[in-house]
């Protein structure tokens, strides 16, 4: 076997340079025992949940991912905003108020509620940048359908206030090639 050598002379290590497909920064952000009731099928902000962080290349792809901890009645939704706009557009034909642009809707067909327990929801989405501005990705939810509104319980179970839990989301920038 041949083992190669590499000479410090021939790499200048005030290059920027990067491995396809790994991790080259992670930002992450966490609720806190804040709840929230959300009673609104227009998308509101979920307190805390928010990253910014500033891509080192402009061919990056930026992984968002995370779980939020709730309880809701009949339908609810989860959606993923950068710089204030939604990542996920073009649903139509949904039913849900205000949903036509959620990332997961949830809905409870037997009893209409799921009030008795707090329960973790992952979500995973892969952004693509273009440049290297400072972005800000942020997570909403609603909670409606057909026009009406339901309630969404964001880190509570209810609210009853005696299950308080925590969200958290991490956005991590995954170099795609770097010359």
């Amino acid at each position: 076997m041949t083992i190669s050598k590499i000479q410090s002379e021939s790499i200048n290590l005030t290059d920027s340079f990067g491995f396809t497909g790994h991790v080259i920064q992670s930002v992450t952000a966490t609720s806190g025992f804040t709840n929230q009731t959300i009673n609104s099928a227009t998308k509101v902000h979920l307190t805390n949940m928010t990253v910014t962080i500033t891509p080192k290349f402009s061919n990056s792809k930026m992984l968002v991912f995370g779980y939020i901890v709730a309880s809701y009645t009949y339908v609810s939704g989860i959606a993923i905003y950068k710089n204030d706009v939604t990542l996920i557009s073009g649903n139509t034909g949904t039913t849900q108020s205000g949903g036509s642009v959620n990332l997961w809707t949830r809905y409870i067909a037997v009893s209409g509620t799921t009030t008795s327990n707090c329960i973790p929801y992952p979500f995973m989405y892969q952004d693509t940048v273009s440049n290297t501005n400072s972005t800000t990705y942020k997570m909403f939810a609603n909670s409606g359908w057909d026009g009406g509104t339901n309630n969404f319980y964001f880190n509570n179970r209810g609210s009853s206030d005696d299950m308080k839990s925590q969200s958290w989301m991490c956005v991590q920038e995954v170099v795609a090639w770097v010359i």
